[in-house]
């Protein structure tokens, strides 16, 4: 009875109960006794492990903490973060009694004899679970050989990101690596490319949002999404990014210097949207030239219009896969929005002779986003990008087990079919990862239709 109190609404929509269902189970539980758990506290720095693990409900996990982390005394235990208890098979309700387990136990040295031993072991098991969570994704799949393609240029060190507020004194330890061939743009700097690709100009557009909120942007007048927005005035899946973040930070306590992580900025509807509406700190990922022409000067006009802007976005002009490597973006002539990448420039072309090619280069997150230098929170993560999402995540899965990103919207269509994936594979890399599914989607997915699949975090 006691697992029956504990599971949350997140739970229970990842377990596909309706309203109704969540209702009656909530009402269930209320008449339910309470039946608290042994308490740990008389457990000292030194006692065993396994005790402290059975009192708490947790014993199922002592042979696996004992032989694959070699935990035994029970300040062992401190030494296990999120991603170590989620390669053991934690899933939510033990996560939320271990960290109950340990919190009487934070005055305990952990340091001691066989430190390092457990150090090695922990990095042993994650490195076990990354692929686990690659095997996951390509279940049931023929395995593709992948094939000869370029490599990009090399990452440097990591270094802050974000550009100092007048005033401010620190960074708040957010900090990448990018590329000396490279760097992410702000919009202090002049927009890029300097020249459009296609030789078009910007078609002057209004961005028009809730509060009289009105942002001129740089349009590309043979685009399907730009043309939309000078109709309607803003993209129509924005919105819900916008109403996701503002829920998600009356879940859980949100700070002001929280993160939008956007892969596939496209030409900054949403980008723009989250400035705007939002406190959020943006770090965007555009690798198409095209559309990195009209997002730098729709964002160069916004920070005209308000200089703080240029203190809280900064783009990564490439592509966030699996593996870093160059490759072909194939653009919808009609659509720029419509992209796709390919492992190789050495793909046929014959099945997009009305499209436009380019060369772009793609790195995983976790390449840009090094430990220990994961961004702050990163309170809502955006991935638009066309049948690359389970790759962008698998790029991520070290960010993604860290419990750093609260909240994953990701557009779900058989796109992903073209990269070896699937809606379930991308489901299950972020159960794996410790999310809730909270929408899934299904219904698009059988039509063909792009639809948002929405999971959050479960610490």
């Amino acid at each position: 009875m006691t697992d029956v109190a504990e599971v949350d609404e997140d739970m229970l929509r990842d377990a596909g109960c309706k309203e109704l269902h969540r209702r009656r189970f909530r009402a269930a539980v209320n008449k339910l006794p309470t039946q608290p758990r042994g308490q740990v506290e008389n457990i000292g720095c030194g006692g065993s492990a396994d005790i402290a693990l059975r009192r708490a409900g947790l014993d199922q996990f002592a042979d696996g903490l004992r032989g694959q982390l070699g935990v035994v005394e029970a300040a062992h235990l401190l030494e296990l973060k999120r991603e170590d208890l989620v390669g053991l098979g934690f899933k939510t309700l033990h996560r939320r009694r271990f960290y109950q387990l340990v919190e009487p136990l934070r005055a305990c040295p952990v340091d001691g004899e066989g430190s390092q031993l457990r150090k090695e072991m922990r990095r042993a098991l994650r490195a076990k679970t990354l692929q686990q969570l690659h095997l996951a994704v390509r279940a049931g799949q023929a395995s593709t050989r992948r094939k000869r393609s370029l490599s990009p240029p090399l990452l440097l060190s990591a270094r802050p990101l974000f550009a100092m507020k007048p005033g401010s004194s620190s960074n708040e330890s957010v900090a990448a690596a990018w590329a000396a061939t490279w760097a992410p743009w702000t919009p202090g700097s002049a927009p890029v490319p300097a020249t459009h690709p296609l030789g078009l100009q910007c078609a002057p557009g209004q961005l028009r949002l809730p509060a009289a909120v009105v942002q001129e942007m740089c349009l590309n007048p043979k685009d399907h999404l730009s043309k939309h927005v000078a109709q309607a005035g803003r993209w129509r899946d924005c919105e819900e990014l916008v109403l996701e973040w503002n829920a998600s930070s009356n879940r859980a306590a949100g700070g002001e210097g929280d993160i939008f992580l956007e892969l596939g900025a496209n030409i900054g509807a949403c980008t723009l949207e989250m400035l705007l509406l939002t406190s959020a700190r943006i770090i965007a990922f555009e690798p198409s030239p095209i559309n990195m022409f009209h997002l730098t000067r729709s964002l160069r006009l916004a920070a005209s219009a308000d200089a703080a802007v240029e203190h809280r976005v900064v783009v990564f002009p490439v592509g966030a896969g699996d593996s870093a490597l160059r490759s072909k973006m194939v653009s919808d002539a009609n659509n720029f929005g419509d992209t796709q990448l390919s492992e190789t420039t050495r793909d046929s072309d014959q099945a997009h002779d009305h499209a436009l090619t380019q060369i772009v280069d793609v790195y995983p997150l976790d390449d840009i986003f090094p430990q220990p230098f994961v961004p702050a929170t990163v309170r809502l993560m955006k991935l638009d990008v066309q049948g690359f999402e389970c790759k962008a995540l698998l790029g991520a899965a070290a960010l993604l087990l860290s419990g750093t990103v609260r909240t994953v919207m990701a557009e779900t269509s058989k796109l992903l079919r073209r990269q070896k994936c699937s809606a379930a594979g991308l489901r299950q890399l972020l159960r794996l990862a410790g999310f809730s599914i909270v929408t899934t989607g299904a219904e698009g997915v059988t039509t063909g239709s792009e639809v948002v699949t929405v999971a959050r975090v479960n610490k």
